[in-house]
């Protein structure tokens, strides 16, 4: 894009510059002031360009977070509930449930990816 706006930038002043040399003006005051709207306008363009990226990117680090957050709480709860179930009834909890949850856990964190972020947005938005 940076690209193709720079482009059309030249291409605006050099038509400027053309058009004023048609009708005898000063060509390089007509030039200086086109090449002075088309940077402001470049700059703005690429601000607001930056400013859309930067609240899309905290949006998205926003839904991680409260992914993992779901994930997490909801992994540890079934860690919790084996200890305490363990804690009143010794060996009534099978060890390898909480192994499975913690492994779980690792993974949700491990595997973060956008693909993983829309299945976790689709379920609950089902839901």
């Amino acid at each position: 894009m940076e690209l193709h706006l720079t482009g059309v930038g030249l291409l605006v002043t050099i038509a400027a510059a053309s058009l004023a040399g048609h009708l005898t003006a000063n060509v390089w005051m007509v030039v200086a002031s086109t090449a002075l709207v088309v940077g402001v306008v470049h700059g703005l363009v690429f601000w607001l360009v930056r400013r859309r990226q930067r609240q899309v990117r905290h949006a998205i680090i926003q839904s991680v977070q409260y992914m993992l957050k779901d994930v997490v709480k909801n992994q540890l709860a079934v860690v919790r509930l084996g200890v305490e179930l363990n804690a009143m009834k010794p060996g009534s909890v099978d060890p390898q449930r909480i192994d499975e949850s913690i492994t779980q856990i690792a993974s949700a964190v491990d595997s973060l990816s956008a693909e993983s972020l829309r299945t976790w947005q689709n379920h609950y938005e089902r839901t």
